[in-house]
């Protein structure tokens, strides 16, 4: 969690009673959120503790800077996010977590990752990024070796990771996660590259629609919350990043606001909503990025109901716009 909550975290954490072996992490830690000068840093932890981020440009930390502390709790499975601002753009960093169960205590650290902020909105650089999603058994997760090894700036998630199927309880979706994120594999991925992750249908049930159980939509979204470095804030995910001179990436929603898969199409049948839609219309329209890149979790054109396909009007409206207002250069990726 990060600065809105810290306080009550930490007054939460004050009472618990170190008698347990030392705190670890449990799933190693990822960046998400990257910007010209800030990031998030997300980390589980083995019990309740308190849980800094310390991090600097030079790989021995001779200059570190050191976060003021969070509370990792039981209200959510122990995961943390720390908020690092103050960075310098294009510029690599090293970090490390130390995690404590007293604020007086030394405390454990972690590995040591790292990631590189982005450019500035005015300068021009190059770059590189990955994507993909429905990472459901191990066999898959070589990818994240093969990504690593290309050095992407950073990796859109485009969701149905995990497979959550079948969960019902918050805990039970917290259970899904703990148990694909534990690939050693993956872990040394998040390591070295940012994430930055939506949902699709499998992070709460197959085919989730506007017919969906409110129940599991959130209990399945919290525990997304939980485990992702989010940003800050409400609870919607769609958003947008820069990078640099040359792109601007719009990560959006597929799924909370759509309507029913098995309903015709009409143009009362939402995909994304008319406040998400006109967001990232008037985002796209703005962007004086050369490259608009939407990142979508399902195909914009494939043959289902679950699709895009599913919701022809408002993937007209937005085509439409884009000829309209003469927006170019604009680049779906989906998985």
């Amino acid at each position: 969690m990060i600065p809105a909550q810290q306080a009550a975290s930490i007054a939460a954490l004050t009472l618990f009673v170190a008698t347990a072996a030392a705190q670890t992490q449990t799933h190693g830690q990822i960046v998400g959120e990257v910007g010209s000068d800030s990031a998030v840093v997300w980390t589980r932890a083995s019990q309740p503790c308190l849980v800094s981020v310390l991090y600097d440009t030079n790989p021995t930390f001779a200059t570190a800077v050191e976060t003021p502390l969070y509370g990792a709790g039981a209200a959510r499975d122990n995961t943390v996010r720390v908020l690092l601002t103050g960075l310098a753009s294009d510029r690599l960093y090293y970090y490390r977590l130390r995690l404590r169960l007293q604020s007086s205590s030394p405390g454990n650290l972690g590995p040591i990752g790292r990631f590189r902020t982005a450019p500035l909105a005015s300068q021009s650089a190059p770059i590189s990024f990955a994507f993909s999603g429905d990472v459901q058994t191990l066999s898959e997760y070589g990818i994240f070796t093969s990504v690593a090894a290309a050095n992407p700036a950073f990796f859109v998630m485009l969701g149905d990771f995990p497979y959550c199927d079948g969960a019902v309880t918050v805990s039970d979706y917290w259970l899904e996660h703990a148990t694909h994120r534990a690939s050693a594999a993956f872990q040394a991925f998040t390591n070295q590259v940012p994430v930055l992750a939506v949902w699709d249908d499998h992070e709460v049930v197959n085919n989730w629609d506007g017919a969906t159980s409110q129940m599991l939509v959130a209990a399945g979204t919290q525990a997304f919350r939980d485990w992702w470095p989010l940003p800050n804030g409400p609870t919607d995910i769609w958003r947008q990043r820069r990078y640099g001179k040359e792109l601007e990436l719009f990560l959006i929603d597929t799924r909370r606001y759509r309507g029913r898969n098995d309903d015709p199409p009409s143009a009362q049948k939402p995909l994304l909503g008319a406040t998400q839609l006109a967001w990232l219309e008037q985002a796209l329209q703005q962007s004086d990025a050369t490259w608009k890149v939407i990142a979508t979790s399902v195909p914009t054109f494939y043959n289902g109901t679950d699709s895009w396909d599913g919701y022809v009007h408002e993937r007209e409206q937005l085509l439409a716009f884009l000829r309209q207002q003469h927006v170019d250069n604009v680049v779906f990726v989906a998985a």
